[in-house]
């Protein structure tokens, strides 16, 4: 996600109605696009991590 707390807020997109529905919490968010490109923390290190990009905070 670009923002978490506006995803949850906006409550919006798949991944904030499950985190509403209990089915995704905080901790799961391993981190924000921004800190992905910004180099402070790794993308996907190995093929079992899964991605899921949701555009919707900042957009």
């Amino acid at each position: 996600v670009d923002d978490w707390d506006l995803v949850k807020a906006r409550m919006y997109s798949t991944v904030a109605l499950m985190w509403r529905d209990g089915e995704f919490a905080d901790d799961d968010l391993y981190a924000e696009f921004g800190e992905v490109v910004a180099g402070q923390k790794p993308g996907r290190e190995n093929d079992q991590e899964v991605i899921v990009f949701s555009p919707i905070g900042l957009a």
